[in-house]
């Protein structure tokens, strides 16, 4: 699953099909524990800012997913 907001669905989805599913935040997560990075930055949609699943993630990689402060969002 390529796109971001989708993934508040991902773990219902991937549990139901008969193929298995890669995610983008994952793939995400594991590259950045494999660089070394232990805090990203998450920019996007307010939603993707919002939603756990970037930090739920990342946190089972040791790595932070930090998004911007309310007022740096606006």
């Amino acid at each position: 699953m390529t796109a971001n907001t989708p993934h508040i669905v991902f773990d219902d989805i991937a549990a139901r099909s008969p193929v298995p599913l890669i995610s983008i935040v994952e793939v995400c997560a594991q590259e950045a524990r494999q660089r070394g990075l232990r805090r990203l930055a998450l920019p996007g949609t307010r939603f993707t800012m919002e939603a756990p699943f970037y930090p739920a993630v990342c946190a089972r990689y040791d790595v932070a997913a930090t998004a911007p402060n309310d007022t740096d969002r606006a």
